[in-house]
């Protein structure tokens, strides 16, 4: 067992809670791979990062904040989500963006080699949190709480309740837009539109 969690903290997938979790152990370390950590993963010592269902992701993207994550929205001047997708579908680089670069070639280019495998050891699915986190420690022999004030909404502008169901934004043009341009994260991490294609809640490589 590595005595450091490497947790590679890719935008919109509850990075903050999930680290406010792995905090709550007092066995290991826990480097945060918000910035420089995530150019360079895998490190030595236990490999960590969340992923999400690609259709839900983009959804949270594009409601972040005031304009999208890293004023995506506002930069690019897209003033609907159907523009949004379009315009992210056609394009494998945003180099306007500094602050978008974990986003280059798909939505998990930090954890996905040049090969396409992926190059760390675990991945929590956001579907299902805390029983992935649990399962993380249970895995290595510590055991993290999955209770506290660790949530933080930065998509602020999704709409509440069942209307901000990632569902009600998609068109079938848009899903075929998605399902070419996200095809290798849908494949590697077992999604198609309506979710999960299986029951983990922690992905072992």
């Amino acid at each position: 067992m590595g005595n450091i969690i490497y947790f590679c903290h890719i935008p919109k997938t509850a990075g903050n809670f999930i680290l406010g979790c792995l905090r709550t152990q007092d066995i290991m370390g826990v480097v945060d791979g918000e910035h420089q950590y995530t150019y360079n993963f895998p490190y030595t010592g236990i490999n960590v990062a969340c992923i999400r269902n690609p259709f839900d992701h983009l959804v949270s993207i594009y409601f972040h904040g005031d304009g999208g994550f890293a004023y995506f929205n506002k930069v690019y001047n897209l003033n609907s989500f159907e523009e949004f997708i379009k315009f992210y579908c056609s394009r494998n680089s945003f180099p306007e963006l500094e602050h978008f670069w974990p986003f280059k070639n798909s939505l998990y280019d930090p954890i996905i080699n040049e090969s396409g495998e992926v190059n760390i050891g675990y991945c929590i699915r956001f579907e299902k949190l805390g029983e992935g986190i649990k399962e993380l420690g249970f895995h290595n022999g510590v055991e993290f709480k999955t209770e506290g004030d660790f949530y933080k909404n930065t998509s602020i502008a999704r709409p509440k309740g069942d209307k901000g169901s990632y569902k009600n934004f998609y068109t079938p043009e848009l899903i075929d837009l998605v399902n070419k341009k996200c095809k290798q994260e849908l494949e590697l991490f077992n999604y198609d539109f309506d979710g999960p294609k299986d029951d983990k809640c922690l992905l072992t490589f």
